[in-house]
């Protein structure tokens, strides 16, 4: 299972302000053929900026329920990355995101220790890496994530202006002889801005066990395979610092060796300050 609903949420603020906050709910349906029933999600983001650091935390808690007597599944996390910004072309960032998972009476803390650097250039095109190292009980996960993104068109044209990006994701999974593998996937996402509105199209193809995704706030921690997911997502600015969202994304993923599917909805308000 992974954190779905913050990749629905999160998102770069355009607003002014040094200050972001931003809370999200999200419900997710489970169909095909999966034991599961249904989940929850709910959290935080914050983030704060003076130049030339940012920091940017975010709280969360989600629980999953089955179709039978399977106990509840719940989890908490707290993840929080720290930007250095040099000139106005790189982004240097570190961070951690831990995990406390709950199932009956098994009880396990899981970490994520983040790296990265992006070059930029402003409303032009970036490239990135992302380097992510997974601690869990009995073996470790190493990712790298390089991706590229680019800027297309005019903000004030009939269509409004666009940003694509493309990126893979090289995972190695170590220690355990049941569990080592190594996998790539593919993920993309296009945007399009136009006035007040802001509209998203990702995907991703590809093995996502133990995946890292959305910079460090994102973790396919329990090890399913999914297969593929697509999504969509529309933001409305309210207010020159305001913002509602609303999302949706649909993933296939195996269990036990059947195909399962996840359909999540989300929904996100943002505040700058």
């Amino acid at each position: 299972m992974k954190k779905i609903a913050t990749s629905l949420a999160l998102s770069i603020s355009l607003f002014a302000g040094s200050n972001l906050f931003l809370p999200y709910g999200g419900y997710i349906n489970y169909s095909g053929n999966t034991n599961r029933d249904d989940a929850a999600i709910a959290g935080i983001y914050l983030s704060s900026y003076k130049a030339p650091y940012k920091l940017e935390m975010a709280v969360e808690h989600m629980q999953i329920t089955y179709q039978d007597a399977t106990p509840k599944y719940k989890q908490n996390s707290v993840a929080g990355i720290l930007h250095y910004y040099k000139g106005y072309n790189w982004d240097f960032r570190l961070g951690a995101n831990v995990l406390f998972t709950k199932q009956g009476a098994e009880d396990e803390t899981q970490k994520v220790f983040i790296g990265g650097v992006t070059y930029y250039q402003g409303y032009n095109y970036n490239i990135a890496t992302d380097i992510y190292y997974s601690d869990y009980k009995g073996f470790h996960v190493w990712q790298i994530s390089p991706k590229a993104g680019k800027r297309l068109g005019q903000y004030n044209a009939l269509w409004g202006s666009f940003y694509a990006q493309a990126g893979l994701d090289f995972i190695a999974v170590s220690d355990d002889a049941a569990k080592q593998d190594s996998y790539t996937t593919f993920n993309a996402k296009l945007q399009n801005f136009n006035g007040p509105w802001t509209t998203t199209l990702e995907g991703s193809v590809g093995k996502n066990s133990y995946r890292i995704d959305k910079g460090g706030f994102v973790v396919y921690n329990l090890g399913e395979e999914y297969k593929y997911s697509y999504g969509v997502s529309v933001a409305r600015a309210l207010s020159a610092k305001s913002s509602l969202k609303l999302g949706f994304t649909r993933a296939k993923f195996d269990e036990a060796g059947n195909d399962a599917y996840s359909n999540v909805f989300v929904i996100a308000y943002t505040q700058s300050f």
